[in-house]
């Protein structure tokens, strides 16, 4: 039975039921996620499972562009424990060691309760010889599947799964009509798992507002970005119309130009729904660089950002201009120039 780690967006390609020698016909959707991940994780079986992953994993280092060597398992084990267990934080100007868990925030956290969760639950899926649904969907500790069996399994699986560390404890929810998981909601009809968008009730749409002194294309990428994320988990035509209406109007309040909502909108409408799911490989990020750049070589110019420079573009071109003559002028310069 395959564990699925997805990503934020990954659980819309989720739509179909899997086959099931006693299929349900009105299987149950589920959500489940740990209460208080971070500071229930231990890191002696943190550094253990990690450890574990990384072995397991290591035969496919080298299919990865890197010149840097594996480091040995017992090094990996050191740094892992002296990370752990050296984290600090400071609260009313007072210092203190977290003994216990994982520090919020920290970068190698998420990668951590992520490494950790995966082996955590695999050991207890493989190890449960009772009902278990066929497939699972997971983002770190938020957990999705659909349940083809009685109710009253579904309840004995997560009291076994409580049971199984004492603090790891995980929240379950489900439902025979709709479900929201983290920010879609998964819905069944006619017996086809649809999805549409979840706002939470404290998420006012408080976008940035347009006279911010921000730079213009990041504002205008706004709207474009949302209206993409609303193309990737809305599935139906008619729904996705009027959720992006609604869209468009939450940005003019935020005194954005219409044409400029309007553009932006169109443009991530105009995708289809499986290019904005599928997942960007290094190569498609390469050639979307290179047509950014027309395919010619360039040298970045990287400068304060100045709204002057939108107000007068003369300064703004004199600038380029420059710019240009100073990496022309120079055979030293070349040599940094990104291909």
């Amino acid at each position: 039975m395959p564990i699925i780690k997805i990503k934020r967006w990954f659980v819309l390609i989720l739509f179909i039921f899997y086959p099931n020698p006693n299929p349900n016909p009105n299987p149950i959707l589920v959500t489940m996620d740990v209460v208080s991940l971070y500071t229930n994780t231990p890191h002696d079986e943190a550094v253990k499972y990690i450890s574990e992953q990384y072995e397991n994993t290591l035969h496919l280092w080298n299919k990865y562009n890197t010149n840097l060597s594996p480091v040995p398992v017992d090094i990996l084990n050191n740094l892992l424990s002296f990370c752990l267990s050296n984290c600090e934080f400071c609260f009313d100007n007072k210092y203190f060691k977290q003994n216990y868990g994982l520090l919020m925030g920290a970068p190698a956290a998420v990668r951590v309760a992520n490494i950790f969760m995966y082996k955590h639950f695999t050991k207890f899926i493989n190890n449960y010889n009772r009902s278990v649904p066929q497939f699972f969907g997971r983002l770190i500790d938020d957990i999705f599947f659909t349940w083809q069996h009685t109710e009253q399994e579904l309840l004995e699986l997560h009291s076994n799964l409580n049971s199984a560390h004492k603090t790891v404890k995980f929240e379950l929810t489900y439902s025979t009509d709709k479900i929201n998981f983290l920010d879609v909601t998964l819905h069944k009809k006619d017996n086809v798992l649809h999805t549409t968008l979840y706002i939470k009730p404290s998420d006012k749409k408080e976008y940035l507002y347009y006279t911010s002194n921000h730079p213009t294309h990041c504002k205008q990428a706004i709207p474009y970005s949302q209206a993409v994320r609303y193309r990737r988990i809305v599935d139906e035509e008619k729904e996705l119309i009027e959720q992006l209406q609604l869209l468009e109007n939450k940005f003019i309040k935020r005194k954005f130009p219409r044409n400029i909502v309007r553009k932006q909108i169109n443009k991530a409408q105009n995708l289809t729904r499986n290019e904005t799911l599928r997942y960007k490989t290094d190569t498609d990020k390469r050639e979307n660089f290179l047509k950014f750049t027309d395919n010619k070589p360039f040298l970045s110019l990287i400068i304060t950002y100045d709204n002057r420079y939108n107000i007068n573009k003369k300064i703004l071109n004199l600038m380029k201009t420059q710019w240009s003559t100073f990496i022309a002028k120079s055979e030293k310069n070349t040599q940094y120039l990104c291909k």
